[in-house]
């Protein structure tokens, strides 16, 4: 459902980027600096949406996406400058992604002085090394000081190759270590990345790691993915968690045309593949799906990308066997990080909500595939 109390857009400004990541979803980006949206341009995407907005909106959050996002730094100046001279009576929430590597020291005075109204949301992942092998050698090139310094309460994103997986927590404690207040992560998505099963079972045990380091640790916040509502399973009314493309927001891509998301854009996927996705009804998709996942309680929490699942499959609600099973992993690690913090601080409520819940997923799994699980 849309929230109308926020309206959310965001700007792919640019197709260039400087690094070649391993696991990258965005099949056509270009070389460096590549192709780019001008101010105009964005200028007039801002002023529909800022004309469109409900009475009821309080929010409105904005997104300048890449590529690599600084290397137009000079647009995201001068359109939150624009934006801000505007007085809006809502709440604006400004941010970029970034791979780190553009930062200049001409650059860290703005950023210093709107670090309360514009961030700055830096991916890294995990250790050096582990930087190193996902994101072209790039982390003697990255000011990790900085980003803690300006955008602690941000955090920092970090994602999973295959190659990265064994190092999964040490990675997010490493982070921890140089001051983060938040370390996201995931596991990179897309049929190409090359997940194979016997990667869910050095998951399996870098979850276990993660529950205790987060148990033993209660000053680190758990990522979201360690954060999942899992009672909510027995909630036949429980919200879905699914993302809102095509709903909740849009992309732009560098020339104003609109997408569900960044991931529908013609930066990711084919342009016949983008141009159809802008005609897709998502929650006509949603309300007919009689897929293979209907009948799963899993279903409502599933870490779950239309773009990426219609890119490879060319079917919104088909995603990978190692993403689903992936999913499941990160679901048993929530139940036992909140069992053991229940323990711990004598929460009956919530132990036998876990309790619950492991009889529920226990006699779902039987009814599927009998006794002999």
């Amino acid at each position: 459902m849309v929230d109308s109390k926020t309206k959310s857009v965001m700007l792919i400004i640019t197709h260039g980027c400087n690094l070649r990541c391993s696991y990258c979803y965005e099949a056509n980006k270009e070389t460096h600096r590549g192709s780019t949206m001008s101010f105009i341009t964005a200028k007039n995407i801002l002023s529909q949406a800022i004309d469109s907005m409900e009475d009821s909106c309080e929010n409105l959050i904005i997104q300048f996406m890449g590529g690599e996002p600084l290397l137009c730094f000079d647009l995201i100046k001068d359109v939150c400058e624009w934006l801000w001279s505007l007085n809006l009576k809502v709440n604006l929430q400004l941010s970029a992604p970034t791979n780190g590597t553009l930062l200049t020291d001409g650059m860290k005075p703005w950023l210093i002085k709107n670090g309360h109204r514009f961030w700055l949301l830096l991916s890294f992942d995990g250790d050096p090394l582990m930087q190193d092998t996902n994101r072209s050698c790039s982390a003697r090139h990255i000011d990790l000081d900085f980003f803690v310094k300006t955008f602690s309460q941000n955090g920092v994103k970090m994602t999973l190759s295959p190659q990265t997986l064994p190092k999964f927590a040490e990675g997010v404690q490493f982070l921890f270590s140089k001051g983060f207040g938040t370390v996201e992560a995931n596991a990179a998505m897309g049929k190409n990345v090359g997940w194979r099963r016997e990667h869910l079972r050095i998951l399996s045990a870098e979850l276990d790691k993660l529950v205790w380091f987060y148990f033993e640790h209660p000053q680190y916040k758990p990522m979201t993915y360690f954060d999942m509502p899992v009672w909510s399973v027995l909630d036949k009314d429980a919200p879905s968690q699914a993302c809102g493309c095509g709903r909740a927001f849009k992309s732009y891509d560098i020339d104003g045309i609109d997408y569900p998301c960044q991931v529908f854009s013609p930066l990711s996927m084919s342009r016949e593949q983008a141009s159809q996705s802008r005609l897709i009804d998502f929650d006509q998709i949603d309300n007919n799906y009689q897929g293979i996942c209907t009948s799963c309680i899993l279903r409502k929490l599933c870490m779950n990308c239309p773009g990426i699942n219609y890119r490879d499959y060319g079917d919104f609600n088909k995603r990978s066997a190692f993403n689903c099973a992936q999913f499941k992993l990160f679901f048993l690690a929530n139940c036992k990080l909140f069992k053991l913090k229940a323990l711990r601080d004598k929460d009956y409520v919530l132990r036998d909500a876990i309790d619950e819940v492991t009889r529920v997923i226990t006699l779902n799994n039987k009814k599927k595939y009998g006794n002999s699980l």
